[in-house]
């Protein structure tokens, strides 16, 4: 093994960072992390058969739920008139989906689309230089305008104080941010280089994007630079902690990450993000336990603090300390059922593995493994396995030996 491979990142880890892509709500990203680890699994000495189906499910998982992103998105362009954009996100939510239910979100959404487009009446003259209804959207003037309209469904999810200003950015910015919003980064890039061009020397939030650009290209050395001269003028922006925290991941800058969080303004150091990433950062080095330290340091000033509870309650995973995490896990189950919200799957995963693992065999944790094999069939034969296990553990060897027949 040459020197430079010793230092590349691992596939775990690469999968690793799709996982924290995927929990802040980065899905595209997530899908990029998890096939880079996968193609590099598949190179890799130590290559591992259930570690890369493993990895086959997470980008199934993380390109469903972009799809049902790009399926929430499609609808707000359509109430919004803005029927191409729309058009293009249900056809791509298609196409990532593995799931039916989601595909036929997505063809009945483009079906009211091709309905309500087909009902809208001509006013194009003989002779007119353009065509409102023409699929010709390079021309089309009308498609400019649901082009912006997109960016400002996008633009009005940013802090109030921030909209303005990115509404007065110009086109070459508006068209990469909507890039990097729908995973095109390279033509982000692009776009947002040209924006940063244009806005030379004026203090702006270009920057910011055009670093979340190349860290989803893993142009790591280019975001650094940007960032801390975004940092430097905008110091109270949280958006760019997250970041930052992640480029210098990318960079093994470990300490750097800490010492940037721990330099943050007053008003910012209580914040549960800032925590969080600490924690993240710590784990990122390996350095589980005292993240374990953060965590519980958070909670005991703001213990109903439930994405540092979960955070939490992952790290005390990874370091095998189940029953504690299990304990952690159904507090939060517990909370969504009192607040009549429903729990993510991957919550419901979670607790049942570690009430699993801990011997806590009950009919409450056989339920939400069927609920789980219901709704992710590409794990169906381990949840019935672990239904199989459960129901011998109650005694009911009929339901065990019937469940242990799915399992094979």
């Amino acid at each position: 093994m040459g020197l430079f491979d010793f230092f590349k990142k691992t596939p775990l880890a690469m999968a690793e960072s799709g996982n924290l892509l995927f929990e802040k709500g980065q899905f595209a990203g997530a899908v990029r992390k998890y096939e880079k680890a996968l193609d590099r699994s598949r190179n890799h000495e130590l290559s591992s058969g259930s570690f890369e189906k493993n990895l086959a499910k997470k980008i199934s998982r993380a390109k469903n739920a972009l799809a049902e992103q790009h399926i929430r998105n499609a609808i707000d362009l359509t109430d919004s008139r803005c029927f191409e954009d729309a058009r293009e996100l249900l056809n791509l939510a298609m196409e990532l989906s593995d799931q039916e239910e989601l595909k036929e979100n997505a063809r009945t959404l483009l079906n009211q689309i091709a309905n309500s487009t087909a009902s809208k009446p001509s006013s194009r003259l003989e002779g007119d230089a353009w065509d409102p209804d023409s699929e010709d959207m390079d021309m089309d003037p009308e498609a400019m305008v649901e082009e912006g309209d997109y960016a400002a469904v996008l633009i009005h999810s940013l802090p109030m104080d921030e909209q303005e200003a990115y509404q007065q950015y110009g086109d070459s910015f508006l068209e990469g941010f909507v890039a990097l919003n729908q995973g095109d980064f390279n033509r982000a890039a692009l776009c947002l280089e040209a924006a940063l061009e244009e806005h030379s020397g004026e203090k702006t939030f270009i920057p910011l994007e055009l670093a979340t650009t190349y860290l989803n290209l893993e142009a790591f050395e280019k975001a650094k630079p940007l960032l801390e001269s975004f940092m430097a003028d905008f110091p109270f922006s949280i958006r760019a902690y997250p970041v930052f925290c992640e480029t210098l991941w990318g960079l093994g800058e470990y300490d750097l990450a800490l010492k940037s969080l721990e330099a943050c303004p007053k008003e910012l150091a209580e914040s549960p993000l800032i925590a969080l990433l600490t924690g993240e950062t710590l784990c990122e080095a390996k350095r589980d336990s005292e993240a374990v330290k953060v965590f519980q340091n958070y909670l005991d000033k703001r213990p109903d603090e439930e994405t540092i509870v979960r955070a939490l309650a992952e790290t005390l995973q990874n370091l095998g300390e189940m029953e504690k995490a299990r304990d952690l896990y159904g507090m939060l189950l517990d909370h969504c059922r009192n607040c009549h919200q429903k729990a993510d799957p991957d919550l419901k995963r979670r607790y049942a593995d570690t009430a699993f693992e801990t011997g806590l065999h009950t009919l409450a944790v056989l339920e939400i493994y069927l609920e789980l094999a219901e709704h992710d069939p590409a794990r169906q034969k381990e949840y019935y396995s672990k239904v199989s296990h459960i129901y011998s553990t109650l005694g009911n060897t009929e339901e065990a030996r019937r469940f242990d027949g799915f399992s094979r």
